[in-house]
């Protein structure tokens, strides 16, 4: 199981640099998962997390990860390992999120079966928004997508699989992009018109969603969480 560490120190450090960015301590996130387990299994799902951020996973560990990552059309061209420390980074991220939300007495929590962070086989898959937020007497889906390595300034396009627009299109969910490298975000309502355009996209190897100019959009990232505060603030009027 190959693990690119130049790649994947990146993604870590931006992940830490958002913990930062937002004042959560890393250690009351990973505690969440104290005395929890990968279902029937006796690894240990806080141990495995901070083992795979120090890319130094067990070998009982890799041989598990091993069973329930080989997935090719998830993973694209990365190994199961690397699928692997993306999905736990995302999770994390996706924690500090929320963990961030609630300290500004924001309802909000995990959605769809990702909440139970376990690496599920395709049929459990789904491109499920991560988040609900109570906006009113409703609540709303809210994706949390991560630029670990600053892609999005490089290429000033952002991407998104064809499942995944269509979800967050059919749902009118709200979508909260971070780029904590550059300590960048953007905000934005799939509920209104938004200038995505499809195309095939190489990296993917199938057709994807492309939001192109995005370096003009992006915001400081604190800025742009405020944004989504004062958005769930003034729909609860």
């Amino acid at each position: 199981m190959v693990i690119n560490v130049s790649v994947y120190s990146k993604k870590i450090e931006s992940l830490k640099k958002n913990f930062n960015i937002l004042g959560i301590d890393a250690n009351k996130i990973l505690d969440k998962y104290k005395n929890t387990f990968f279902e029937n299994t006796s690894l240990s799902k806080k141990e495995s997390f901070i083992s795979l951020m120090r890319l130094n996973p067990s070998i009982s560990l890799k041989e598990y990860l091993d069973s329930k990552t080989n997935l090719s059309h998830f993973k694209d061209k990365r190994s199961n390992i690397e699928y692997a420390i993306d999905l736990v980074l995302g999770w994390l991220s996706e924690d500090t999120i929320i963990s961030h939300l609630r300290e500004k007495n924001i309802t909000c929590d995990l959605n769809g079966r990702d909440r139970y962070r376990e690496f599920l086989s395709p049929e459990f898959i789904s491109a499920q928004p991560d988040i609900k937020i109570k906006t009113n007497e409703r609540y709303r889906t809210l994706e949390i997508m991560n630029d670990w390595n600053d892609y999005w300034i490089r290429s000033d396009k952002l991407d998104l699989r064809d499942n995944k627009f269509l979800k967050l299109s059919n749902e009118q969910s709200l979508f909260l992009g971070i780029a904590p490298m550059s300590s960048k975000g953007i905000f934005l309502d799939f509920s209104e018109k938004l200038d995505f355009v499809e195309r095939y996209n190489p990296a993917y190897g199938k057709k994807s969603y492309t939001l192109n100019g995005i370096k003009n959009k992006l915001l400081n990232l604190v800025t742009c969480i405020s944004n989504l505060k004062n958005y769930i603030y003034e729909s609860k009027k």
